[in-house]
């Protein structure tokens, strides 16, 4: 039981933008080659930095809460798999929660990111473990 790259595409395109199905994508170690359920969003940073010596920098926090993970839920509706308190549990033991930002610029701008993703080697596994 794997996604197909047809299923991976109509996952992605049903997704709030920065949550998907990706192989490698940002801020995830470069030894993770295989796809990985993904989401991003931001949560503060740097702003006001310019040319002008006048400008200021200052901290930003979005105050937003935690969007929800979406796109495991399209992932198991594609798999024909029912979500179950077992199965959510193993599964979300299998999060790796990353904090990275994407440098600062030139003028000391900053936008800070959280990561969320899971190995979908993982939630396989943890499929194959409840069924």
């Amino acid at each position: 039981m794997e996604l197909t790259q047809e299923q991976i595409s109509r996952i992605n395109y049903l997704c709030p933008e920065d949550q998907g199905v990706f192989t490698e994508p940002w801020a995830i170690p470069s030894h993770i080659k295989e796809p990985v359920i993904y989401m991003r969003y931001v949560t503060g940073g740097m702003r006001g930095g310019s040319y002008h010596e006048d400008s200021f920098l200052r901290s930003f926090d979005t105050g937003d809460p935690e969007p929800t993970l979406i796109v495991l839920d399209y992932v198991l509706e594609e798999l024909g798999v029912k979500l179950t308190v077992p199965l959510f549990t193993a599964i979300n033991n299998c999060r790796v929660i990353e904090n990275e930002d994407d440098g600062a610029d030139y003028y000391g701008n900053r936008t800070d990111w959280e990561i969320h993703y899971i190995l979908m080697s993982d939630v396989y596994y943890c499929i194959n473990q409840q069924t």
